[in-house]
This record gives structure tokens, sequence and C-alpha cells, in this order.
């Protein structure tokens, strides 16, 4: 099968689905490439968060390899805020001819052109959304006019081309459904996954880990990794670690970048406490395995995050906030959640989990075995292959039928 991925940006540096999906069907035999545009995401703080990793974010045009994945960089006719259009579209599927055009987010300018573009060309047409609500709100008046906008002109047109929606949770699903008037049981709930291959529990990665910082075997080591951003809410972690009431001994890993004055409000908050804090730049996805294996518990307070999926295949039990963006993964029994903001609650669930190792060892195996069978990029792959197929693709051809997922 040929298939095309679509997405405004790509960082394979940093992971996420529009790099690792591509990959793993890459892996099942498939022949597949990604369109996107000539630069990166436009992160908040981009100089001071991922700069540092993915360097300029402009990177240029052309056909390319990108760490093993074939990349279409296409130019922009326009670029506003979080919405380009992207030059040399209609060109590029005539060159490439795919079977499948899977796209990465409904909402983007780029889905309006695979949809506008599918009647010349008739490949199917999945659109895969992972906007969920934490992100899709609080609104301001200019970004709900974009989407009122998107509802009137975009949305009936993705409705008639669309064979088949998916979105990664049930709060994403919702909002899909609501935006573009499709009933919530033609969209399939396809989780994001990880590379359970890559992220898997390796004792060497953990020696060389503890060795490099310093860390003692018997400390419980906390890590977070992701952007230092408030958004992120790596303030209320810090405020739970001083707060966390436990004679067991604890340490604190904060990998990644931000800005120098939020940077300097953590530092100020974690200087009221003894215990050992450790901060660790940003780093390419694949070398945060050394980091999770190092490491004994993984936290993620506020938003869904694929690095948290990585950190259970690696063994460790999670605390996440409590959101239906986050549900499934702890699902597994593999971790706590605990309400979003409140330090007080979280400090409580990270002296549980540092005070009972035996728990912590079983949440380790339990999370491993539910996420490599459900959560796995590999696992992700087979299910988009089979909605391909039943959408039409050449391997199948039958009725569309959306995968459910309760």
């Amino acid at each position: 099968m040929k298939i095309l991925h679509v997405s405004s940006w790509l960082q394979p540096k940093l992971g996420y689905s529009e790099y690792h999906l591509p990959i793993a069907q890459q892996r099942l035999g498939h022949e597949v490439a990604v369109l996107t545009s000539d630069r990166y995401y436009p992160f908040p703080d981009y100089e001071s968060t991922v700069g540092l990793v993915l360097g300029n974010r402009i990177v240029g045009t052309g056909t390319r390899r990108e760490l093993d994945l074939t990349v279409f960089r296409r130019p922009i006719l326009f670029e506003y805020r979080h919405h380009l259009w992207l030059r040399g579209f209609k060109q590029t599927l005539a060159d490439y001819k795919p079977d499948v055009v899977h796209l990465h987010e409904a909402f983007t300018l780029p889905a309006v052109q695979s949809a506008l573009a599918k009647a010349k060309f008739g490949y199917v047409l999945v659109v895969a959304s992972s906007m969920e609500a934490e992100v899709f709100y609080p609104q301001t008046m200019a970004r709900a006019a974009y989407y009122r906008l998107h509802r009137a002109a975009a949305a009936p047109l993705l409705r008639r081309r669309v064979n088949a929606f998916s979105a990664v949770g049930p709060g994403a699903r919702r909002i899909l459904s609501a935006q573009l008037r499709v009933a919530e049981g033609n969209i399939a709930v396809v989780p994001l996954g990880a590379d359970a291959e890559t992220f898997c529990p390796d004792q060497s990665r953990r020696d060389d880990l503890r060795r490099r910082l310093g860390v003692p075997d018997d400390l419980v080591l906390v890590v977070y990794a992701g952007k230092l951003i408030p958004d992120k809410d790596v303030h209320v972690l810090a405020r739970a670690f001083v707060q966390m009431a436990t004679t067991a001994k604890c340490g604190l890993l904060l990998v990644g970048n931000g800005p120098p004055a939020y940077l300097q409000e953590l530092q100020g908050v974690l200087r009221e406490t003894p215990r050992p804090v450790f901060f660790a730049g940003a780093v390419p996805n694949h070398e945060l395995a050394g980091y999770f294996n190092g490491s004994d518990i993984g936290v993620w307070p506020s938003q869904s995050s694929n690095a948290a999926i990585e950190a259970a295949l690696c063994g460790l039990p999670l605390i996440v906030s409590e959101s239906p963006a986050t549900a499934h993964y702890i699902s597994g029994g593999n971790g706590l959640s605990f309400p979003r903001g409140n330090a007080a609650q979280l400090a409580a669930r990270l002296a549980s989990l540092a005070e009972k190792a035996q728990l912590r060892e079983k949440m380790a195996v339990d999370g491993r075995i539910h996420l490599e069978k459900t959560m796995s990029w590999k696992t992700v792959a087979h299910r988009y292959i089979e909605m391909y197929e039943s959408a039409g693709a050449p391997l199948n051809r039958f009725s569309v039928r959306a995968e459910m997922t309760p």
C-alpha cells in the first residue's frame, strides 16, 4: 500500500504521531512518505524550549530522508499563527500517486487541501484528530471565529470527501463530532502510541543514567519530560515535590527546556526542599528512554503527553492529571491520577508510590504488558491499515466501516 501522511509540520527529532506512525507502517512493509511544510511547528518560546534541539525553525524545501523517513517539504503560500497553506500540494500528489492520504489534524488548512484534491486523484482519505478539550478550550475571539468559519465552510467538504475519521480519545472524538457535525459512532477512537522497541526496560541504561547524574541506588527518582512552560503545570509538580511528606529518599528529574523566567520560578520553589533535584536539557525523542529507565516514577501534571506512554513502556508507574485525555495511560492498573492543579493531592500520590516499592514493581509490569498490546505504534499502525482497507485501499476493497472503541 502506498501511504502519504499530510501534516502542517513535522519534527522527527521530537517524535509525535506524524513521524512515528509512518515509520511503524513502513516497518510493516508499506511504502510511506510525509508531505509537510518547510518549517517546524511554532512552539511557544521556540528558542528557549525546542530550538536547542531542532535548530532554526525554517528548514527549507525539497525531498529528503529524515530519520529513515521520506519527507516532501514544500513551501507555503502563507502562515498565520497555527495555520498555513502548502504550495505544490497537487503536484506532489500527482508525482507520488498515493493509495491513501492520512491527514493529521482535521482543523488545519491541509485538511481542506486534501479534501479538495481527492476527487481528482481518487485516494482513500483518512482524517485523524488529536485535539483534546484541554487544547481546544479556552478560545480567544479570533480562534472562535476561525472555528465558526471552519464549521460553516470546511466541515461540509470534509463530510463529503473523507472516507474515515479517527480521534485519539473520547474527548477528542466529541470535539471532532461537534465541529464537523459527524456522528460520534462514525469516528474511530485510535489512541496515540509509543515505540515499544526503543522504550523498554533496560538495566544498562538505568545504571548509565544514574552514574552520570550521581543518583544513588536507593533514591526513588521522579521524572517529568517535556517543555518546561506554565501550560504543562511543572510548577505544580515542583510544589508537590516540596510538600511531599515521606520518609522515602526521593529526587526529582526535569528533562526539558523552558523560558528563563519560568526556570527561575521552578528553581525558587525547589530550593525549599533538601531533596536532590536534577535539571536536564531537552533531548531527541529516542534519548528519553535512558532517562525513563533511570527513574522510578513518571509524572505528567497537566496535558496529555506521548512521553507518558513511553515512560510506562520503560516500566515506570505513572501519575497523571485526571482527564479523559489521560485516563487510558493508566487503564492497565499502572498508575494514579489527581485533580489537575492540586499540588497537595499530587504530593500525596507521590508519597504513596515512593513508599511502596512492590506496588511500583507491579505497576511497571502491568503497564508494560497493557500498553504494548494496546498503544504500541505497531498496534496502532495495524489498526490504521485495517481502516484504510475497509475504506477501499487496494489490499481489500469493501464497505466503509469505522472501527469502534468503547
